[in-house]
């Protein structure tokens, strides 16, 4: 069987490849992409990013299970969606100009692919 070496380009895109991200994207993309993403390795209950926070990169969940939540009067906490693998926290925050509207907290231990905001958007502009 022949060995394929394994690029962080390769293992960007066999990552993204359950999304459409990965279909738009094009192949002079992904170095760059590659270049300034990062794993974290995140136990339960850990908050990736809290309501109002600014977001200079988007999170994309590989594994585990992430809940997204909105704080309400007196500080009770609602959970409006819970993600999965192949997920992005909220695409949404490439276009937000202040912070984001929700908190994501891990509800399991997971993995998750921190791309950097400015570079993905550089790619989907062209």
């Amino acid at each position: 069987m022949p060995h394929t070496a394994t690029t962080p380009e390769n293992r960007l895109r066999a990552a993204l490849h359950q999304r459409d991200l990965a279909d738009v994207l094009e192949n002079a993309d992904w170095p760059e992409l590659a270049a300034r993403a990062r794993l974290q390795d995140v136990a339960a209950a850990e908050t990736l990013y809290r309501e109002g926070e600014e977001l200079n990169a988007l999170p994309f969940l590989l594994s585990g299970e992430v809940k997204l939540t909105k704080a309400g009067p007196q500080g009770r906490e609602y959970v409006l969606h819970l993600l999965r693998p192949g997920a992005f926290c909220d695409v949404a925050a490439l276009y937000y100009t202040g912070g984001v509207p929700t908190s994501a907290v891990m509800v399991t231990s997971g993995r998750v692919l921190w791309l950097e905001k400015s570079a993905l958007l550089r790619c989907l502009s062209h």
